[in-house]
């Protein structure tokens, strides 16, 4: 993530939460909370980050500041 608001407000409050939702028809996937558990500013996966986002952004690949990781807390159906 760029260190933007982003960045700020998983600082502040480390809960997240995604819907997933699964290649096909219907509605299929999850609901999923998510915790925080670390944040890296250097590394091989920003590296891979910022050459993937690079071949596939017209933006400036070295904006890319962190990487968060998370644990997923809850796993919760569609409907």
């Amino acid at each position: 993530m760029t260190d933007g608001r982003t960045c700020s407000n998983v600082r502040e409050n480390p809960n997240a939460s995604c819907t997933y939702f699964a290649p096909g028809e219907g509605f299929r996937g999850a609901r999923l909370t998510l915790a925080l558990s670390r944040t890296e500013d250097s590394g091989a996966m920003l590296a891979k980050i910022r050459e993937r986002a690079g071949a596939s952004s017209p933006g400036n690949p070295e904006a890319v500041e962190h990487v968060a990781y998370f644990k997923v807390v809850e796993t919760r159906p569609l409907v």
